[in-house]
């Protein structure tokens, strides 16, 4: 029998990249798992998440990076009072968080990872509604008012799975707990309303997320190109 042809001749599968520098985008829907300490009830928990980040591995086992994610959604209902008829709070919160994923199980396209976030959070709110002043007959007045930035700690934990679609592209989906530690006292300043801050937050969230990856391990290039003779 010939050799075979060589378009019949399969190329193999290169290996993953040692070490890599990653772009990465995500989304989700979180919200807050513990009640709120405002004074206020709860309406709405949360709502959609996204962000992005930078990371580096320097091997398969570890990657370290630093991110940034907004959620938003959460609402608070204001109770009736004396001096204020009705009006919801709703609030924003932004955090630049520093991570660290360990891979305990991974292969050449699939990995499982822990991952450890530290950093801060900040809590912005819109508090909107309308009001009558106490002792005084009169048609309620509308407010809009903005709050914050107000920011605190955060510290969290994550577990996901990342399929590398190439060897320069990767799918991840997590599960993420994040708890900051934001002020409860007001976050204005007399004579403005007083709207309250969100005090300790406990964050649940279900994001996938997209990351671009450039080959750092500094594996050299196949070279081809042809050698000329001269001619006798």
């Amino acid at each position: 029998m010939g050799a075979a042809p060589e378009a019949d001749k399969v190329e193999p599968a290169k290996k993953p990249p040692a070490s890599v520098f990653g772009i990465e985008v995500m989304g989700g829907l979180g919200g807050r798992a513990n009640s709120t300490s405002s004074g206020y009830t709860d309406d709405q928990r949360g709502g959609l998440l996204y962000g992005g980040g930078l990371f580096f591995a320097p091997n398969r086992r570890f990657a370290v990076g630093l991110s940034y994610q907004r959620q938003v959604g959460a609402q608070e209902q204001f109770e009736p009072g004396a001096t204020l008829n009705s009006g919801k709070i709703n609030r924003t919160y932004q955090s630049v968080l520093a991570n660290l994923r360990a891979y305990p199980l991974r292969n050449d396209s699939v990995g499982l990872w822990g991952g450890l976030m530290i950093g801060a959070m900040f809590q912005t709110a819109n508090a909107t509604g309308t009001s009558t002043p106490a002792g005084v007959y009169a048609s309620p007045s509308s407010y809009s008012i903005d709050a914050g930035p107000s920011g605190g700690m955060a510290l969290g934990l994550g577990v996901g799975m990342d399929y590398d679609v190439s060897n320069s592209f990767g799918f991840l989906a997590s599960v993420n707990m994040l708890n900051a530690w934001l002020k409860s006292d007001s976050m204005t300043n007399p004579p403005d309303r007083p709207v309250p801050g969100a005090g300790s937050v406990m964050m649940l969230d279900a994001r996938v997320a997209f990351q671009y990856r450039f080959d750092t391990s500094g594996a050299a290039l196949p070279v081809s190109g042809t050698v000329k003779t001269s001619k006798r």
